[in-house]
């Protein structure tokens, strides 16, 4: 490996550029469409910044918190359960663009698969956590931390 090699040999060429007055419903489907994690900024021919999309979806998730805690939430919305609050259109459509899916059945491994097993399910479906089943037992989390745990030893 060469670390001579120039930026220009490297970069992206064909970057996602927004501007300061895209809608965030726009954001989201360019993010989406492009398949690019990061985006230019500009004002007019003057850049700004850059716009990572896991910032966005974070900043969208944190929006959304406040905005229930902040407001007077009508009772039956408090009680609305996750499975309501999951097929939701506008949310559920918002949560898929950001990578949050829950809308068909999550994937798994089982307790007796190998850490291989997992690794390789979990970078084939770019998830960084896997529902464990345990025979009858309630069912686990294996998360990419934990995955890491092996290089301790």
């Amino acid at each position: 490996m060469s670390f001579d090699i120039k930026v220009r040999e490297l970069m992206d060429r064909d970057p996602l550029v927004l501007s300061l007055d895209t809608d965030l419903a726009t954001v989201v489907n360019k993010f989406a469409d492009s398949e690019k994690g990061v985006a230019i900024v500009m004002d007019k021919s003057k850049v700004k910044g850059i716009l990572r999309f896991s910032d966005l979806c974070y900043a969208i998730k944190v929006y959304i918190l406040e905005k229930l805690l902040s407001e007077n939430i009508p009772f039956n919305v408090r009680k609305m359960q996750v499975e309501e609050l999951m097929q939701n259109p506008t949310l559920r459509e918002i949560c898929e663009k950001c990578g949050f899916y829950g809308q068909g059945p999550p994937i798994t491994v089982e307790e007796n698969n190998t850490i291989a097993d997992a690794i390789h399910v979990m970078a084939s479906s770019g998830l960084d956590s896997l529902l464990v089943k345990r025979g009858l037992e309630d069912p686990s989390i294996l998360t990419d931390h934990d995955v890491m745990k092996i290089f301790k030893k």
